[in-house]
């Protein structure tokens, strides 16, 4: 074989690539064996495959790495085609091999058994013909067909309602639903990462047709998520062995075989491992955060300052949850250091995470002091003292405990809880009262319950935002927007410095941390500046991504014992949906919009990527993350994630924290299958992007022949100069406030699509209407005239900066076509009579009420 062959196939984890037959049926261009043909034996289907390959009809290129033997429950009987060779099992999709395994096949089927080199295999197993499979993804579960509500999103059975058929398939990254070849009402597939699965509900359908096989409905919800992201119609055995699949993946490890603490296992390291084979990925990606850079920008290398970096936890063994440099205050020594860890819950000592760089306020972070009733520390009360003496202007430092009074007086009952002004001098504290994660997690469910109800009856919509007070998810977001807003407050208004801290320092405290320096630092407001935040407040302090979102991560029973579900809780989704608020208040403050934020959200859900597992950066340095698996942050510079409306603005932000500002993010949690509900002002958020692109295009037209054809274009006729009036009210708002080259462009682009759409309907049919009555405008057009409208209101009254990007929008919100709604088919009703209901959930103990002891502890 040849070596870069052998190479590939070492990549992918087989033991021994030197079998001729398995290398001429993987790459046809070798060179033939000259070794006899030996009789292939077909295996049960209760042989797991113990290293299984496939390989896409393209060569060497389609090759990626599949699950191991404990997922081939799901591909046991005659669907998988399985031969032995030489002791080796492997497993490889019929429909992917190359042609003279294809004819062998049909010899053998001619010829009963077959004989010598013979394959005996059933019907073909298919890859998804519309959605490529990445390297390092693979199939672990025999595609089956399935029908998909057209409505799916929504929430409950309904009389009548579309069924598209298409075919399901289960990969170790994601659910791919894919329309069949017959039906192209649906132009994509539906993909739904299985890490994302929150949980599943059956529908079985009574008073239906009867048929030899029962189905069911089977919804499928995502993490954060109110509506249904799949809806499909199945057989209950095929939603049995689904389910049973999901939970291999899904289920809290309690072994470090199983693949929620299998690092090195999951789809993130072989998707890299098969771009490193395949030369795609030379060497690793620059890393995001430099700390060393980011000491610099705050000053702390000035010989006058007063901190310095210290490498006390080069190795990680002076806090495993913290990152390798720390800045502590010059007057204290590395020993004094390791004595305050020792009396910090989890070691997290007090270290500095942010400087003014043109000031002396700063902030801090640490866990919880372990003073009980009656312990005390020199070594802590020392450090606290250091950190309040850097700051010449006011020596008392604000220490703010993120948790309710009464949370903290319990912990002080274990053993723990929080520093006493007697004991910690020149210090003073505040409780904010931010919940911990158990009631942040009951929160959520109730607030997602209440936006996903499938009752739209007036006695439901009356009491909406009754319930919708009564769950406390916005009160919780405002809560802990006050708390950072706090902290802005004390270091830009009384100049103080300021240490943030809750129980063991990773929840509460990197949401206010990070949000207070979004507020302080304009230069956090960008994507790399904001990328630079989480890295620097998120990842390397310790949040635990993978016990708080139930993703990928080895076990710890060091502190906790054994993951369990019961510990997650949305205390990210917390946080993004907090900047999401700020973004609503300030549009032109961040580099990002809401489609970055979204998109960050269903990364970090899906584990495709290594940025975000584990639950250290100890962790990610033990396995090599950086090295082995792709960064999410290459997938967060598409153009959909810019806000283009950003301006620099290095001044501070101060939020409006009334509670009739904080409002539902509608478009993320009624998301449905997408990354991102689409909203209103999403559109003019695309229309902006596309001219971007556009410009140019238009700028080219204008100096050729093309802006003479386009002014010379018929006037439309018929039906068309109804919309005359609104075509001209768009060119005068253009003109009066835009630029003459975009004026031109204008009406070059209307021009333009006014020929094209008297082309288009010359030879349609003329629409009678009511003589008496006028016809009222579709719903989709009314909303464009009110948002043309309020653009033109909003350019009437813009600065000089601001005219171009408001002619821009004019201009092809004007020009953007209707969206002309077709016919569903094939339209199957649904026989939903009557429905019996069974809620899957892939966390448990995660749905369990919260105890008392729980909710203040």
């Amino acid at each position: 074989m040849p070596p870069r062959q052998a190479e590939l196939l070492r990549a992918l984890g087989v033991e021994k690539p030197s079998c001729s037959r398995l290398a001429t049926s993987l790459f046809p261009s070798s060179s033939p064996s000259t070794s006899p043909a030996r009789p292939l034996r077909s295996l049960s289907g209760s042989t797991a495959a113990s290293c299984k390959l496939n390989t896409e009809a393209e060569g060497a290129s389609g090759i990626g790495l599949s699950m191991p033997s404990a997922l081939s429950s799901g591909l046991a009987g005659d669907d998988p085609l399985r031969a032995e060779f030489d002791g080796d099992d492997f497993s490889i999709p019929l429909a992917s091999l190359p042609s003279a395994h294809q004819a062998s096949t049909a010899a053998s089927a001619a010829n009963g058994n077959g004989g010598n080199g013979a394959l005996r295999a059933s019907p073909a197993r298919t890859l998804p013909s519309t959605c490529a499979l990445h390297g390092g993804e693979a199939l672990v579960l025999v595609p089956f067909p399935a029908k998909h509500l057209a409505r799916a999103g929504i929430g409950g059975i309904f009389h009548n309602t579309p069924l598209h058929a298409g075919m399901l398939f289960m990969t170790n990254l994601r659910l791919i639903w894919e329309v069949s070849q017959t039906c192209d009402e649906i132009a994509s597939p539906i993909c739904v990462p299985i890490y994302s699965i929150d949980r599943m509900r059956k529908q079985k359908l009574i008073g239906g047709a009867s048929t030899a096989d029962s189905e069911l409905l089977l919804d499928v919800y995502q993490k954060y998520g109110a509506r249904a992201s799949l809806s499909l119609r199945v057989s209950d055995e095929r939603a049995s062995s689904l389910v049973s699949a999901v939970r291999t993946f899904l289920d809290a490890p309690t072994q470090p075989e199983q693949l929620r603490a299998n690092v090195l296992k999951s789809y993130a390291v072989a998707h890299g491992t098969a771009l490193a084979a395949l030369g795609k990925q030379a060497s690793p990606p620059p890393a995001v955060f430099d700390p060393e850079r980011e000491f610099q920008r705050q000053g702390l290398y000035n010989p006058l300052s007063h901190w310095r970096v210290t490498r006390l936890n080069d190795k990680y063994e002076l806090c495993g949850t913290y990152p390798r440099l720390l800045v502590v205050p010059r007057s204290i020594s590395d020993d004094d250091v390791a004595r305050a860890a020792a009396f910090r819950s989890g070691r997290r000592v007090p270290v500095l995470c942010w400087k003014d760089a043109f000031g002396v306020a700063c902030i801090c972070r640490s866990s919880q002091p372990m003073v009980g009733f009656k312990s005390r520390c020199a070594q802590d009360e020392k450090l606290l003292q250091a950190i309040g003496d850097t700051n010449p202007l006011e020596a008392q430092l604000a220490i703010i405990d993120c948790r309710p009074r009464v949370n903290a007086e319990l912990n002080r009952a274990k053993g723990k809880g929080y520093e006493q002004a007697a004991e910690y001098v020149n210090t003073r504290l505040s409780f904010m009262n931010i919940e911990n994660i158990h009631v942040m997690r009951a929160s959520l469910r109730a607030f997602l319950q209440l936006l996903g109800a499938r009752s739209a009856d007036v006695k439901d919509m009356s009491s909406f935002y009754t319930e919708l007070d009564k769950c406390g998810w916005l009160e919780h977001v405002r809560v802990v927007l006050s708390t950072a807003e706090h902290v802005t407050r004390l270091i830009v208004e009384k100049r103080t410095s300021v240490l943030v801290h809750c129980s063991d320092g990773w929840d509460r405290t990197p949401q206010v941390t990070a949000l207070a320096q979004l507020l302080l630092d304009s230069s956090f407001r960008t994507r790399q500046g904001f990328q630079l935040l989480l890295h620097k407040e998120w990842l390397a302090f310790g949040h635990q991504f993978a016990l708080r979102c139930g993703t990928i991560a080895p076990l710890d029973r060091s502190k906790h014992g054994a993951p369990s579900d019961h510990d997650q809780s949305p205390v990210f989704l917390q946080f993004v949906d907090c900047v999401w608020q700020l973004t609503e208040q300030f549009p032109r403050e961040f580099e990002f919009n809401a489609t970055y934020l979204a998109t960050l959200l269903h990364l970090v859900l899906s584990c495709e990527h290594g940025t975000f597992l584990c639950n250290s950066e100890s962790q990610r340095d033990r396995f090599g993350l950086n090295h082995r698996s792709t960064s999410v942050w290459d997938a967060l510079l598409a153009p959909r994630c810019l806000n283009y409306n950003y301006v620099d603005n290095p001044q501070v932000l101060s939020p409006d924290l009334s509670a009739s500002a904080i409002k539902p993010w509608y478009g993320y949690y009624c998301r449905g299958a997408a990354a991102l509900k689409p909203e209103p002002l999403s559109l003019a958020e695309a229309k902006c992007a596309e001219l971007a692109s556009e410009l140019e295009q238009l700028r080219a037209q204008m100096k050729g022949p093309a802006l003479a054809d386009a002014l010379a274009a018929p006037a439309p006729t018929g039906a068309l100069a109804a919309l005359a009036p609104a075509a001209a009210g768009a060119m005068v708002v253009t003109s009066t406030s835009a630029p003459p080259e975009i004026g031109a462009a204008a009406a070059s682009a209307l021009g333009s699509i006014t020929d094209s759409m008297v082309h288009t309907t010359a030879a349609a049919p003329a629409i009678p209407q009511p003589a008496a009555v006028a016809p009222a405008p579709p719903a989709d057009e009314a909303a464009g005239v009110d948002l043309l409208a309020a653009l033109s209101e909003s350019s009437s009254r813009a600065t000089p900066s601001d005219e171009e990007d408001a002619a821009a929008a004019t201009i092809l919100l004007s020009a953007a076509p209707r969206a002309v709604p077709t016919a569903l088919t094939p339209a199957v009703p649904v026989e939903a009579e009557e429905s019996v209901e069974e809620m899957i959930s892939f966390t448990s103990g995660a749905d369990a009420p919260v105890t008392a002891e729980e909710a203040i502890v």
